[in-house]
C-alpha cells in the first residue's frame, strides 16, 4: 500500500525523498568552509614560518657584519698594529682607543664577549714570493692574524654567531739594519 503513487502521501508511509535536495546547499557550504579554513590555515603557518626565516637570516647577517667590522677594525686601530703582543678585543679599557669592546660594539651586535677574539702579531718577515717579485728586497711584510666571533646579542644571550679568521700583511720599507717594522 505504502508503494502505490497517489497525489496525498498516505499515512503511517514515510515520504519520498529521492527527488528533494532541501538541506543540500548546507551540507555544500559546510564543505567549502572547511575547505577553505583549512586553507587558510596553511597559508598562515607557511607565512610564520617565512617570517622565522628571514629574522634568522637577518640575525645571522648582522653577526657576521660585526665579525667583519672587527677585522676591519683591527687593521685600521694604530693600537694594535704597533702592539707586538696578541691583543684581546674582549678588553674593556678606560682609554678610548683602547676600549675594543665598546668600540665594536653597536646596537646589540658586537664580538661574542664568550669567544676568543684577538689579534696576533706574527712579526716581520719577507714579502711573499708574488709580492717579492715585483717589489724585491725593498719591502718587509708584518703578518698579523685575527680571529674574531661577531655576535647578535638579545636579553644577554647570543642570537646568533659568526666566527671568520683572517689573515693580514703590512707592508714596509726595509731599513739598512734589515727587517724592522718603524710605523
Amino acid at each position: 500500500m505504502c508503494h502505490q503513487k497517489t497525489a496525498e502521501p498516505i499515512a503511517g508511509c514515510p515520504r519520498e525523498v529521492l527527488g528533494n535536495q532541501q538541506g543540500f546547499a548546507l551540507v555544500l557550504v559546510m564543505g567549502m568552509l572547511t575547505i577553505l579554513s583549512l586553507l587558510g590555515a596553511m597559508v598562515l603557518s607557511s607565512s610564520s614560518t617565512e617570517v622565522g626565516i628571514s629574522g634568522n637570516y637577518r640575525t645571522s647577517r648582522e653577526a657576521f657584519f660585526a665579525a667583519e667590522s672587527a677585522v676591519m677594525y683591527a687593521m685600521g686601530n694604530a693600537e694594535i698594529v704597533k702592539s707586538t703582543l696578541s691583543v684581546d678585543l674582549n678588553e674593556t679599557s678606560l682609554t678610548p682607543a683602547l676600549d675594543h669592546a665598546t668600540n665594536l660594539t653597536l646596537g646589540s651586535s658586537g664580538l661574542d664577549p664568550n669567544a676568543v677574539n684577538q689579534v696576533i702579531n706574527l712579526g716581520p718577515g719577507l714579502l711573499p714570493v708574488p709580492l717579492r717579485a715585483v717589489y724585491g728586497d725593498k719591502f718587509g711584510a708584518n703578518y698579523y692574524l685575527i680571529s674574531v666571533t661577531g655576535a647578535r646579542i638579545s636579553n644577554g644571550q647570543v642570537r646568533s654567531a659568526a666566527r671568520i679568521e683572517a689573515q693580514s700583511v703590512r707592508l714596509f720599507p726595509v731599513s739598512s739594519e734589515g727587517l724592522t717594522t718603524n710605523f
